[in-house]
């Protein structure tokens, strides 16, 4: 590819270039200088689409879905594609991910959700030997309720796709009340 820019910034340790492509997309790409007088490499880069990529230089579809802000790869028996959240604390507190969901287009206003919304998922997935576009499980929080101010009722969904499937089917919920329902919704 021929670039109409490059903006590069090298030290002994590291290399950040900006490229700036003839079709007027471009990439900010983070590299580690290799020891030894060996090449760099690259960690990192921003596409021109604004997505964050890790341990790979192009999007990747996954379930389907390849515009992903963050995406996350490495290979090989090591840890190169976990995350790790830690926190140092003398008291109860813990590493927390968090899910949030308003009805509104607009971000940082908050239109109230409705009974059903989905609020997260987390979903598991396996190459079949053809793609990445097959879910196995998904777990899912949905809004189970009337949402009011500080009132928000929730469930919990656990879904597992059966040999021969093409989509996970509801196998266990934990409704607002506490109610656990197995095998049925």
């Amino acid at each position: 590819t021929s670039n109409a820019a490059v903006l590069q910034y090298i030290s002994n340790k590291s290399v950040i270039r900006a490229y700036g492509a003839t079709s007027g997309t471009g990439i900010l790409q983070f590299n580690v200088a290799g020891g030894g007088g060996a090449t760099d490499s690259e960690a990192m880069r921003i596409d021109s689409s604004g997505r964050l990529l890790l341990g790979t230089t192009a999007a990747r579809a996954v379930g389907g879905e390849s515009n992903p802000r963050l995406h996350l790869e490495g290979s090989g028996n090591t840890s190169n594609s976990w995350i790790n959240l830690t926190r140092f604390q003398a008291g109860n507190g813990s590493p927390n991910i968090q899910f949030a969901k308003s009805r509104s287009n607009t971000p940082g206003t908050y239109t109230v959700v409705q009974d059903g919304d989905n609020l997260g998922q987390l979903s598991f997935l396996g190459a079949d030997g053809t793609d990445m576009a097959n879910y196995a499980a998904i777990i899912k929080a949905q809004v189970d309720g009337t949402p009011g101010s500080n009132d928000m009722p929730g469930r919990l969904l656990f879904m597992t796709t059966a040999d021969g499937g093409t989509f996970p089917t509801e196998r266990m919920r934990i409704d607002n009340d506490g109610k656990v329902g197995i095998g049925n919704t």
